[in-house]
């Protein structure tokens, strides 16, 4: 099953209120999944292109999918407030929107070292012609202390770890972010008495991804190690963890709408003082809160 596919049809309430749809479709657009690519993909490039192209397409596509969410996601902020369920919870919860925006410096960081990695490649070539035995000796070949391009290695295996380490923990940040402007929103979904919204464990991925991450090792391949953990987390994140949650939102702002479009005038109110859920007619229940209505029996 593709969890990036969102429901698509339009509740007659949302309608009703202009904030409310613009938040849904914003929910239900799909959201580029640049990036996500699976273990073998990710090892077969990463290798062939000498670690640069995947480091590459991720932060764009990262860049960009997490532009777009921000922006769905402040929308749902806004609704919930302009709603008014708790006014204390507002706050933290604006506040989490604005913690989901994109760090435009990791992404920077990460560009500029791998661009400090083909500076020096290009220096080092500058003078001699370029075959793919020289840059094969300068990379995957260059093992030994005394080779000339040992320390070309170096620079290349350093900057490449570091750079896919930080994209890991930019990755992790903003998946950590998430998990916060739900724990904040949850209140105000309570509010309305529905169960609050739940976020995917970050625990367990393909077996794929660690015996890459093995093997990379093995053979000396040091930066392969944080080029797979940074491949799962943002597939992970990109196929199932975001696309969840958006459905998830999606289904509670459904679940708010319908109570809001029952009529009150005829059927009354739930006798429980704290729900005040409008009766459905033939209903033994209140559908928010669960108090028995035995006038309805």
């Amino acid at each position: 099953m593709n969890l990036s596919k969102l429901p698509t049809s339009v509740p007659a309430s949302f309608e009703r209120d202009p904030l409310a749809g613009v938040v849904r479709r914003r929910l239900e657009r799909r959201l580029p999944t640049l990036g996500a690519w699976g273990p073998v993909r990710t090892a077969f490039f990463g290798t062939l292109t000498f670690g640069l192209l995947p480091l590459i397409v991720w932060t764009t596509g990262f860049r960009r999918h997490v532009e777009q969410e921000t922006e769905a996601l402040g929308s749902l902020a806004e609704w919930a407030r302009a709603r008014g369920r708790r006014p204390a919870a507002v706050g933290p919860l604006m506040a989490s929107a604005e913690d989901l925006r994109f760090r435009p410096l990791a992404w920077l960081v990460c560009l500029l070292t791998l661009l400090f990695v083909i500076a020096a490649f290009a220096i080092r070539f500058a003078e001699t012609s370029l075959t793919w035995a020289a840059l094969l000796d300068c990379t995957y070949f260059s093992d030994t202390a005394t080779s000339p391009a040992h320390d070309l290695r170096l620079m290349w295996m350093a900057g490449l770890t570091f750079a896919y380490a930080l994209h890991w923990v930019h990755v992790r940040a903003h998946d950590a972010d998430l998990r916060r402007f739900i724990k904040r929103l949850n209140p105000l979904i309570t509010a309305e008495m529905l169960p609050p919204v739940g976020v995917p464990r970050r625990t367990g991925f393909c077996l794929l991804w660690i015996v890459g991450a093995v093997m990379m090792g093995l053979y000396g391949v040091w930066w392969g190690i944080p080029m797979m953990l940074a491949g799962a987390a943002q597939r992970r994140y990109m196929r199932y963890t975001g696309p969840t949650v958006r459905r998830e939102l999606i289904n509670r702002m459904r679940d708010i709408a319908d109570i809001s479009r029952v009529p009150t005038q005829n059927f009354g109110a739930c006798t429980n003082h704290r729900c005040l859920a409008p009766r459905r007619a033939n209903s033994t229940f209140c559908h928010r809160c669960g108090t028995p209505h035995p006038a309805f029996a």
